[in-house]
């Protein structure tokens, strides 16, 4: 039986902003955001779940 597609879950700890998996996702479901918290510029994806297809390039 076929598991149905993981949606992609980017750990924020984990994440340095460098985009990788926005740029290599396939349909483009992932952004990166870019903000100031305590005079720092800190980055931080979002993934759309509605067109996420679970393919796991991006991890």
């Amino acid at each position: 039986m076929a598991r149905p597609p993981t949606i992609s879950d980017v750990i924020d700890k984990n994440c340095d902003g460098c985009a990788y998996c926005v740029d290599s996702c396939p349909t483009r479901s992932i952004t990166l955001l870019e903000f100031m918290l305590r005079g720092d510029i800190k980055k931080v994806v979002e993934v759309s779940e509605r067109t996420c297809i679970g393919c796991g390039i991006c991890m």
